[in-house]
């Protein structure tokens, strides 16, 4: 059954979707059924999206405006390469599957992040994240601005343990990568396969810009020299969310605005500060680079 009454964001999005589109593996005479799946991170879970009414949702309800769909969305907090390649390897064949998109290796730089943050404010980085947010929060506000904001632009510097490890980070998503499209391809054989690049959360004036900057372009590279022999198509989320990298529209991580949360005594904004998840808005931003790949 159509969905008539979406969220206030399909309806805006609804506007400008006015046109039809045709899949490469399905007709458009003989499908009445897509088979849709989301693979990826946190990101296709849809965090910080408005009740998680991310991407994934977007493009599912788009599509239903034309056809029937059965939409699974298997985004997962927290998955790399790595654990997205053992998940697919596991899986059997489904040939009826008509569409997949992949937002995948941001944890593959990520998940280094908050360790060597705990580390550069000389903390014990632990495995529960409220703990390990609540050691910045309290470190950050015994520190004049000026020092917190040194010592979080010091992490990029050689020796420190963020270059290496975003460096191993991405010869991993070298490895990986080409394999996990490899069982997507055997998992989806009929599948239209499209491959979300990775966007900067990082505002143009952060003191680590140019080094996170750099790091993203390198694996973006990589799935673009991918794309013509891995059989898939790239909606460049990275230069849609350039064009609001001096904002905070589309991702609120600042680290300035959380250095400035914590010594004003406010929790929760300093949360909000680091996270580097798109809000609704840089939902919506990925949604539209794949809706126009499927016109």
């Amino acid at each position: 059954m159509k969905r008539r009454y979406r969220k206030l964001m399909a309806m805006f999005a609804a506007a400008f979707m006015l046109f039809s589109f045709t899949f490469a593996s399905v007709s458009a005479s003989a499908a009445t059924t897509i088979n849709y799946v989301a693979l990826g991170d946190s990101v296709t879970y849809g965090l910080s999206a408005y009740n998680r009414y991310g991407y994934a949702a977007m493009l599912r309800d788009y599509i239903d405006s034309t056809y029937d769909v059965n939409f699974l969305n298997a985004g997962v907090e927290g998955l790399d390469t790595g654990t997205l390649l053992l998940q697919l390897s596991s899986q059997e064949s489904k040939p009826y599957i008509n569409l997949v998109t992949i937002n995948i290796g941001s944890n593959n730089l990520l998940r280094y992040v908050l360790p060597a943050v705990v580390d550069a404010f000389g903390g014990t980085y632990v495995s529960d994240l409220n703990t390990n947010m609540s050691y910045l929060y309290n470190k950050i506000r015994s520190m004049s601005y000026e020092d917190a904001m040194a010592t979080y632009a010091s992490m990029d510097d050689p020796g420190e343990d963020l270059p290496a490890a975003f460096k191993a980070g991405i010869q991993e998503f070298k490895e990986k990568f080409p394999l996990v499209i490899s069982q997507v391809k055997r998992v989806a054989p009929n599948a239209r396969i499209i491959v979300n690049n990775l966007y900067n959360p990082i505002q143009s004036g952060d003191p680590l810009y140019k080094f996170i900057n750099s790091s993203i372009v390198k694996i973006n590279d990589m799935i673009n020299r991918g794309a013509a022999s891995g059989g898939y198509s790239i909606a460049n989320s990275y230069l849609a969310f350039k064009a609001y990298e001096t904002t905070r529209l589309a991702v609120t991580f600042s680290a300035r605005n959380a250095i400035i949360a914590a010594k004003l005594g406010n929790f929760n904004l300093f949360v909000v500060s680091l996270d580097p998840h798109p809000t609704t808005f840089g939902h919506t931003l990925i949604f539209d680079r794949e809706r126009n790949l499927l016109k």
